[in-house]
């Protein structure tokens, strides 16, 4: 999200870990309070400071916020491990299909 001026986040060391805050940033949760807040211009969303001051993070103890965080990067992890053989089956299914025709075409001009 851009705005007319950048805006930092400064979490609160001992009450929010900065990796959480961006787990949390990037959560539908999240995206749905932004979503209320932003106003767009031409297809480009921008929110101000004092309306991100509205955005309601959840505050766990640090500890539950680094194991969100470890939980969430697993996931990711695997999410990318998916994709990764989703594209793998995909050649295969092309590769297959290639292979395929050309046994058809090469038995027609037979």
């Amino acid at each position: 999200i851009f705005s007319d001026s950048l805006i930092q986040l400064r979490p609160i060391y001992d009450i929010i870990d900065s990796s959480f805050l961006a787990v949390f940033i990037n959560s539908k949760t999240a995206r749905y309070q932004l979503d209320k807040f932003c106003s767009t211009t031409a297809g480009n969303f921008s929110i101000n400071g004092t309306n991100l001051k509205k955005v309601e993070v959840p505050i766990f103890k640090i500890e539950e916020q680094q194991a969100i965080v470890e939980k969430a990067n697993s996931l990711m992890a695997l999410c990318d491990e998916l994709e990764q053989q989703v594209d793998n089956s995909q050649t295969q299914v092309e590769q297959l299909m290639q292979s395929c025709l050309k046994e058809v075409f090469e038995q027609e001009s037979n």
